[in-house]
């Protein structure tokens, strides 16, 4: 059975916020009733013509408004029925005001290469002080088990790597991509897939390659490395999503 058209236009419009207007209309006609699982994200994708981050940040921002909850391993479920306009609005703003998830990390993939590579060869000693430092905060979150300290952490480090090249526009672009990283999708998103300290203990080595490399001034291996990285991070959010 067929629950969606494909979506032919989205006139200039976030594919994510076009995609829960669909949602948000199945549920309130009564096509998805209280209690009823949605289809499967893939379904949803397929049936409305469009890839799998979009549907899944449609659903993330309707959870947040408490529209439907998604439960790991067990589907999306209508949690409650919905005034339109005001369920509408604040989903819709939600998404069209919010940076996309994949597309930040896709553009961190992009940009910290090079910022590691510029790292590698500007870095002074002051600069690898506070990175040994940024280093072992985040051993010291992994150790209480602190998810908020360990993701603050994290930032500071990757910031303090943007910081070593001593060019104010990449360091800029970083705060920027920092600050949608507070952003309520963002959290629902991809933090949510990051808050497991199996993950983070697999990523952790990683950070200590990066400083090991920006020490050695191996500007190669610095850029390799920053490249496995979000790869691995892009490729893994990919399938999350």
């Amino acid at each position: 059975m067929i629950h969606f058209q494909k979506i032919r236009d989205f006139e200039g419009r976030k594919k994510s916020s076009v995609v829960a207007e669909k949602l948000l209309a199945s549920i309130q006609q009564g096509i998805f009733k209280r209690g009823q699982r949605l289809p499967s994200e893939r379904t949803i994708a397929e049936e409305m013509g469009v890839s799998r981050p979009p549907v899944r940040e449609a659903l993330s921002a309707l959870k947040i408004m408490g529209v439907v909850d998604i439960i790991v391993g067990d589907g999306t479920y209508v949690k409650r029925d919905i005034q339109r306009r005001q369920s509408n609005a604040n989903a819709i703003t939600m998404l069209e005001e919010n940076e996309s998830p994949f597309e930040v990390l896709r553009a961190r993939q992009a940009i910290e290469q090079k910022i590691l590579e510029i790292a590698a060869t500007e870095a002074d000693e002051e600069d690898l002080a506070d990175l040994r430092l940024k280093l072992k905060e985040m051993k010291e979150a992994i150790d209480i088990h602190d998810f908020e300290l360990y993701f603050q952490a994290n930032r500071n480090f990757h910031l303090s790597i943007a910081k070593a090249t001593h060019n104010s526009v990449l360091i800029r672009i970083m705060e920027f991509l920092f600050e949608v990283e507070n952003q309520p999708l963002w959290r629902e998103v991809c933090q949510k897939h990051f808050s497991d300290f199996e993950h983070i203990n697999f990523y952790y080595p990683h950070h200590q390659e990066m400083l090991e490399a920006i020490e050695s001034g191996d500007r190669d291996k610095a850029k390799m490395l920053a490249f496995d990285h979000f790869s691995r991070t892009v490729n893994e959010v990919n399938r999350y999503l």
